[in-house]
């Protein structure tokens, strides 16, 4: 099955998951459920690690992109035969509005390669130039200091501190507010 959304860097895919990436996604998810769980309240949830999870989950996300609510994408490596992260646009506003929010994940044998801002530059500018959105906001834990360099280096301005603003890892979590503003949206009819 093809993806209906799909990205290329020099070094990797960026695309919706298909029903064939089920085995990929949840090992992916496993080999890095330490690393990952102080950020996602989904992985301690025993659910997310199965296959029934997963394709209807895969369902949702396509359907989700379909309706211009949701792009839910995963990080391949070239060959596509092993998951290396996620890019997610969520909440994706029209309107007046014209937002959505950031989230981004890596595998830790992954992390300080590159690989993730080399995907976040491709995935924005699609969100921007195709997509025609305004704003991308994406938050993080202010003790996640990669993750905020990440942003700085991408042009995403701090906006703020939001208290207790997700509930993580077993409690309320401080984030810092970002936003990335596309000076090139046109407005459309």
């Amino acid at each position: 099955m093809k993806s209906i959304f799909r990205l290329e860097t020099e070094r990797c895919v960026i695309r919706l998951l298909t029903l064939e990436d089920v085995d990929l996604v949840i090992e992916y998810f496993k080999d890095n459920k330490e690393h990952l769980i102080k950020y996602s309240p989904s992985l301690s949830k025993d659910s997310f690690y199965t296959k029934d999870f997963w394709v209807s989950n895969i369902s949702d996300s396509i359907q989700s992109f379909l309706s211009d609510s949701d792009c839910r994408s995963f990080i391949f490596s070239k060959d596509e035969k092993e998951i290396i992260g996620s890019i997610s646009y969520s909440n994706i506003c029209r309107g007046p509005f014209q937002a959505c929010n950031l989230g981004y994940g890596i595998a830790r044998k992954h992390e300080g390669k590159g690989l993730m801002s080399e995907a976040l530059k491709e995935s924005l500018k699609f969100m921007f130039s195709i997509q025609n959105l305004h704003r991308i906001m994406a938050n993080y834990v202010p003790s996640n200091k990669r993750s905020g360099d990440l942003l700085k280096r991408h042009g995403f301005r701090e906006e703020g501190m939001a208290k207790d603003y997700l509930f993580l890892n077993g409690e309320w979590q401080d984030h810092v507010l970002t936003s990335l503003v596309n000076s090139n949206w046109k407005q459309t009819s």
